[in-house]
């Protein structure tokens, strides 16, 4: 449900300093859907000594997605078998991957299966082809990676580096193919539905949620925050690094669509499941469509 009505009855968000990207992202044809609280630049992470120890350069801004296959491949050659990976897929690459390379998983008004597009079938390809090489670790946490076993995460969350510290350098590329300067990320919002029985009290939790003084906690926490107030605090908690982070925040960032928002979570579980399958190589390409199709039918119908 949109959230202007509720906007037009207080200043706080105008008086707020959220940054302008995160408005931008939670905007739909004008109008804003949801109050952005934190949120997680995506794209690859990289850990700088172990591509030193494979004998390669750190990827380039014009890279594709070849090249992350080639690149998990020739450091999975090149590492201590069985103890160091290539590449690391998490959930959060998965979902975003469709979006990346120009799919996406459902139709635009939300009421069909759409998965036989050529974005979502070119990354089931991609996945099988890094699945093939036997350099990617699939995994729903990113605790190889912080631990220095992984040359390569792809989805880039940051959480764990800044929550369970790092002894490695690390770097930050944007996943191939994104659009000029756009950056995608996860956000945690809320939103109101039209079942809301105390509408106005909810926003005024929202309020709540994005108020400067509620900052601290979130950095404490290792929450990216969004008050441009609160870059100096969380910078002073976690280190230089972070500057990074809300270097990229500032950025454009793109915008998946609401159709997104409006999927039942076991939707979402039966992707995930199906793209895990390709991506540890238990199923192939035409099988995974087949395998998914009929489900996520089933799931919208009982909506």
């Amino acid at each position: 449900m949109p959230l202007d009505p509720y906007l037009a009855m207080a200043d706080a968000l105008g008086d707020s300093g959220l940054l302008p990207s995160a408005i931008r992202a939670v905007q739909q044809e004008g109008r804003i859907w949801m109050l952005p609280i934190t949120a997680w630049p995506v794209g690859v992470l990289y850990n700088l000594d172990l591509l030193e120890a494979a004998g390669l350069d750190r990827p380039s801004p014009d890279w594709t997605w070849d090249d992350v296959i080639s690149m998990a491949a020739a450091a999975q050659d090149a590492l201590t078998p069985n103890r160091e990976y290539g590449v690391l897929v998490d959930n959060a690459a998965l979902l975003l991957l469709p979006a990346a390379m120009g799919g996406w998983i459902v139709s635009p008004d939300g009421d069909e299966p759409d998965i036989r597009n050529g974005g979502f079938v070119e990354t089931l390809d991609f996945l099988a082809e890094l699945a093939r090489t036997k350099a990617a670790a699939v995994a729903g946490n990113q605790s190889l990676f912080a631990s220095g076993r992984a040359a390569m995460l792809l989805g880039g969350l940051m959480h764990p580096l800044l929550v369970d510290g790092y002894e490695f350098r690390f770097g930050f590329a944007p996943f191939p193919l994104q659009p000029l300067g756009a950056t995608p990320v996860i956000f945690l919002g809320l939103g109101l539905t039209q079942a809301s029985n105390d509408p106005l009290t909810a926003f005024r939790v929202m309020q709540l949620a994005f108020s400067p003084e509620i900052e601290p906690y979130y950095a404490a926490l290792g929450l990216l925050p969004l008050q441009e107030s609160s870059i100096d605090l969380f910078a002073a908690r976690w280190g230089e690094h972070a500057g990074v982070l809300f270097q990229l925040l500032r950025r454009p960032i793109g915008n998946v669509g609401t159709p997104y928002l409006t999927l039942p979570q076991q939707y979402i579980t039966i992707v995930l499941d199906g793209m895990t399958r390709v991506a540890t190589g238990a199923i192939g390409v035409e099988e995974a469509l087949d395998y998914m199709e009929p489900r996520l039918t089933q799931i919208l119908a009982n909506r």
